[in-house]
């Protein structure tokens, strides 16, 4: 699920690249690593169909043409099916998501083979058919969008009162708000203010945009096991291991949980082995091998990369404190977010 960006500032060029946060724009350009269903408008869904079959036929067709020309209908069934996933599977965030999509749709489903038996040919395969997709504009390298906040969304959003976070709910727009607080279909317009209830005391607050998530966006790597290091997703006061705020912490996996079946009884990503004398790839260790964040901090990393890539590159925490645009944001929450 895509994770909002806390923090961003329109006018952070005005005032050094260290003064503000990571922004948007940031997060695409410097981790290179996302690759999305591309929500272009100008691209209708039957020219995505048809460029979906464009790339296969050019990509796939060339290794077995005469299964994939059969009569049956082949080509057609096999774009149709990966058009159908990519536009409602919220997991495709990265070329790991959607090798596997393709090697699931087109050599497991249809029995064509995306490279000879080898599976290093499959993968390269599937990464042709990937290419062909990108140029056609089916496929793009930015962040998914997050849909917009509508009254009764469960979130957590900035008090002013202490600047901590805490659950809340999006209420309607007051008949006193200005117009363009709301669409026409009554979503908070992202990038202005919403109004919160917050659960805790019941006061209502007009917040900006930007200081609220989505609770499940906030949870969704944290929540509790019995083996995580910190508490799972039990909040608990500490320094954050980013910015070194003294606040409360969320439980951050260094290899997100939601690739541990790629790991799980077969194998680490590259590099953590040696890194980590003690890692193995069991479930223990994976629940275990953590770091203890500020939710600032903790949704910041999500929207820098993919989970996939968070697995494959930034798997222990100094690698996670290696990249510039994370060290620019650690520095500005650690100077500019209350404690």
């Amino acid at each position: 699920m895509p994770k909002p960006l806390y923090g961003g500032n329109k006018n952070r060029s005005k005032r050094g690249n260290d003064s503000g946060p990571l922004r948007g724009d940031d997060v695409g350009s410097s981790s290179g690593e996302w690759l999305t269903f591309s929500r272009d408008t100008a691209v209708s869904e039957e020219e995505k169909f048809d460029a979906t079959l464009e790339a296969l036929m050019e990509a796939v067709a060339a290794l077995d043409p005469a299964r994939y020309d059969a009569p049956s209908g082949t080509r057609e069934a096999v774009a149709g099916a990966f058009v159908e996933a990519a536009t409602t599977r919220a997991d495709l965030d990265c070329e790991a998501s959607w090798v596997e999509l393709l090697q699931e749709v087109v050599e497991e489903d249809a029995s064509i083979p995306l490279g000879c038996d080898d599976e290093e040919d499959s993968v390269d395969g599937a990464r042709r058919v990937i290419g062909a997709l990108l140029k056609l504009r089916v496929l793009c390298r930015r962040p998914p969008a997050a849909p917009p906040l509508v009254p009764g969304d469960e979130v957590l959003a900035v008090l002013a009162e202490d600047g901590a976070w805490h659950q809340g709910v999006i209420e309607p727009p007051d008949a006193g708000s200005a117009p363009t607080l709301a669409s026409a279909s009554g979503s908070a317009a992202r990038g202005t203010t919403v109004l919160v209830r917050f659960v805790e005391w019941g006061n209502v607050q007009r917040t900006a945009a930007r200081e609220v998530t989505r609770l499940a966006s906030a949870v969704d790597d944290d929540d509790d096991d019995a083996d995580a290091g910190g508490g799972g997703g039990r909040a608990r006061q500490g320094e954050c291991e980013m910015c070194g705020r003294g606040t409360r912490l969320t439980y951050h996996h260094l290899v997100p949980k939601e690739t541990h079946h790629r790991y799980l009884g077969k194998y680490l990503p590259q590099g953590l082995a040696d890194e980590v004398p003690t890692a193995e790839p069991t479930r223990i260790f994976l629940n275990s091998h953590g770091a203890l964040l500020c939710r600032p901090c903790h949704t910041t990393v999500h929207r820098f990369a993919p989970n996939g890539v968070l697995a494959a590159r930034f798997h222990t925490i100094e690698r996670l404190l290696a990249p510039e645009p994370l060290q620019r944001w650690a520095k500005y929450a650690a100077k500019s977010l209350k404690r």
